[in-house]
């Protein structure tokens, strides 16, 4: 139910919209999250508190289908061996599993996104370095913001904006909202074609504000 694997944040998701259309189709369903509350605001919201339990073994045993929302680790660790014969099918929207986990046999598995083959480690590779250049980049891009405003905007020390303060304040987000480091751009090789936009950014693109 939650929107982000291992919390309990519901906000915008669409667990929550699915369990509406499932509910407007006519269909028997319960959801099941561990970290969510019977309580919790938006269950409240949509009137959907009735389809909730935090019974994981009651819930399974129950279900003809089970549709993976979200990829918590307590899923990912218990879900397989609790998963009942009465079930015919799992669907992995959250590609927390590979489907050779679950051992029930007539069990159909599929998982949501998933290719027929393990990318090459080139293209791991190439996904990585793309990744690290555009984390260094918001931060740099974030960074001059705050550079900005500081010189622009402050008269006195005290209230400059730190960078350092702002990372230290987005870390304690519990949906994982760490700021990196600010760093040079990395080059980043086309592979195959495939090429990103953000990482490619050259730096010396700046707009001119006066």
């Amino acid at each position: 139910v939650a929107y982000r694997f291992n919390s309990e944040d519901t906000r915008n998701s669409p667990t929550l919209a699915f369990a509406n259309y499932l509910r407007e189709h006519g269909y028997d369903y319960v959801m099941h999250d561990p970290f969510v509350k019977q309580d919790d605001q938006n269950l409240l919201k949509f009137d959907q508190q009735g389809r909730f339990s935090q019974d994981l073994k009651a819930v399974l045993d129950q279900a003809d289908f089970v549709i993976v929302a979200v990829a918590h680790k307590v899923y990912e660790e218990t879900l397989p061996s609790l998963m009942p014969s009465s079930v015919k099918g799992v669907i992995d929207a959250a590609n927390a599993f590979n489907g050779s986990e679950f051992n029930v046999p007539g069990l159909q598995y599929t998982g949501i996104g998933r290719g027929t083959a393990d990318p090459d480690d080139a293209l791991v590779e190439y996904v990585y370095n793309a990744f690290l250049s555009m984390e260094k980049g918001v931060a740099r891009e974030l960074k001059m913001l705050i550079d900005f405003y500081n010189g622009h905007y402050v008269s006195d020390a005290y209230n400059q904006v730190d960078f350092s303060a702002v990372q230290e304040l987005a870390s304690t987000c519990s949906t994982g909202c760490e700021i990196a480091d600010p760093g040079d751009e990395m080059e980043v090789a086309v592979h195959q074609g495939l090429s990103f936009a953000l990482p490619g950014l050259p730096s010396a693109r700046k707009i001119e504000v006066v």
